[in-house]
C-alpha cells in the first residue's frame, strides 16, 4: 500500500525544537517556584501558568510521537487512516465521501475529518501537507476518484505553485539518483542524460514501446518524457536496473523480475523462493522485508521508487546508498524508500 505521512526527519526536527523550547522554560518555572530564595516580587501564578503551558505542550508532543503520529495508507480499493498505532479507520474509495469530509488547509494542505466518529470520541481529523512523503500521489488519488476537483478545491489555492516555491535542480538530482542506483554504469547514465537533453527525440525513438506499455495520449506522453523523474524511471527500467511490479504481483513474477535486474545478476542471486522462506500468500512489502534479512550477508536491501500508480518500482541497493537516495528524492519532493 502507498503511504502519505510526515517524514522522519521532519518529525525529529519538530521534537528537538519542542524539547529545546519547553525543557528550559519548565526548569526555569520550577526553579522560581521551589528553589528561588527570597521574595522575587512577582506573582507565582505566572510561573504556575508557564509550567502548565510548556509542561503540557512537552508531554503532548512526546505522547504523540510515542503513541504514533497519524498517517494515511491506500491502494486502488480502499483508504486506511491510521489515527495512531492502535486505531485506524478503513474506508473503501466508493464510500470515502460519505465517511470522510475533505477540505483545504491553508496554505496548501488537505484536512480529512471523520464525519461520524465512534461514540465517545470527539472530532477526529488528520492534516497532510506538501512536505509529507507521498502528498502529491495521495492528492492525485483523491482527484482520480473524484474527491478533489470539480470546484471542491478552492480556486485561489494552487497546490503545485505553492509546492514548488523553492525549485530544486530536479534534473541534476535525478542524474545523481540514477548514478547511485545503476552503480554509475556509463551506458545507463548516458541514456538518461540524452533523454533529458532531448525528451521529444527520446519519445520519437521509443514511441512504439511507450504506446504499448502506457495507455496515454500523445500529449500526455509528451508531458511524461519532459518529467525528469518519470524519464529516469523509464530509462532505468529499460536498462534492467529497476523493475516495476503491480502491488498484487505473484511471488514467482516478483522474484523473476527483481532478480533479473543487473545488480541481482551481478550478485548471482537464486530464484528459489524456498531459499528465502517466502510464501505465495504474502505481498511485495512482506517478501521484500524477508529478502532484506536473507540478503544481509551481501549487504543488500530492496528499495523502491515512488510512482503515482498502485505499483512498486524495485531495485537492490545497500542501506547506505538507500539512505542517500531517500534524502535526494525528498529534496525534489519524490519518494525513494525501503521496506522496514
Amino acid at each position: 500500500m502507498r503511504e502519505c505521512r510526515a517524514g522522519r526527519g521532519g518529525v525529529l526536527l519538530a521534537l528537538v525544537i519542542l524539547v529545546l523550547l519547553c525543557v528550559p522554560t519548565v526548569l526555569f518555572c520550577v526553579y522560581e517556584l521551589l528553589l528561588e530564595k527570597g521574595p522575587s516580587g512577582e506573582d507565582p501564578l505566572i510561573y504556575l501558568a508557564g509550567l502548565a503551558l510548556f509542561g503540557g505542550l512537552l508531554v503532548f508532543g512526546v505522547h504523540r510521537v510515542v503513541r504514533g503520529l497519524p498517517y494515511i495508507s491506500y491502494h486502488e480499493e480502499k483508504v486506511v487512516i491510521h489515527w495512531n498505532e492502535r486505531e485506524e479507520t478503513v474506508v473503501p474509495w466508493s464510500e470515502f465521501q460519505q465517511e470522510i469530509q475533505v477540505g483545504p488547509l491553508f496554505p496548501s494542505g488537505i484536512v480529512l475529518t471523520q464525519r461520524n466518529p465512534p461514540q465517545g470520541r470527539g472530532k477526529r481529523e488528520i492534516s497532510v501537507y506538501p512536505t509529507h512523503r507521498g502528498f502529491r500521489a495521495f492528492q492525485s488519488a483523491l482527484e482520480a476518484h473524484g474527491i478533489l476537483g470539480g470546484g471542491q478545491w478552492p480556486p485561489d489555492i494552487n497546490c503545485e505553485e505553492v509546492f514548488h516555491i523553492f525549485t530544486p535542480d530536479v534534473e541534476k538530482t535525478c542524474v545523481e539518483i540514477a548514478q547511485i542506483i545503476s552503480q554509475n554504469e556509463k551506458e545507463v547514465v548516458a541514456a538518461f542524460q540524452e533523454g533529458l537533453a532531448a525528451p521529444q527525440q527520446y519519445l520519437a525513438q521509443q514511441e512504439q514501446r511507450l504506446k504499448s506499455q502506457y495507455p496515454l495520449s500523445k500529449e500526455e506522453m509528451k508531458r511524461c518524457v519532459a518529467d525528469p523523474w518519470w524519464l529516469m524511471r523509464d530509462v532505468l527500467e529499460q536498462q534492467q536496473v529497476v523493475c516495476t511490479r503491480d502491488w498484487k504481483d505473484e511471488l514467482e513474477d516478483f522474484l523473476f523480475f527483481l532478480f533479473g535486474t543487473k545488480r541481482a545478476k551481478a550478485e548471482g542471486l537464486t530464484l528459489d523462493p524456498r531459499y528465502f522462506g517466502l510464501s505465495r500468500a504474502g505481498d511485495i512489502p512482506e517478501w521484500s522485508r524477508l529478502l532484506n534479512g536473507k540478503l544481509a550477508d551481501k549487504g543488500l536491501v530492496v528499495g523502491y521508487l515512488g510512482t503515482e500508480a498502485d505499483e512498486y518500482t524495485l531495485f537492490l541497493t545497500t542501506q547506505e546508498e538507500l539512505d542517500t537516495l531517500e534524502r535526494l528524492a525528498y529534496s525534489i519532493h519524490q519518494i525513494i524508500s525501503g521496506f522496514n
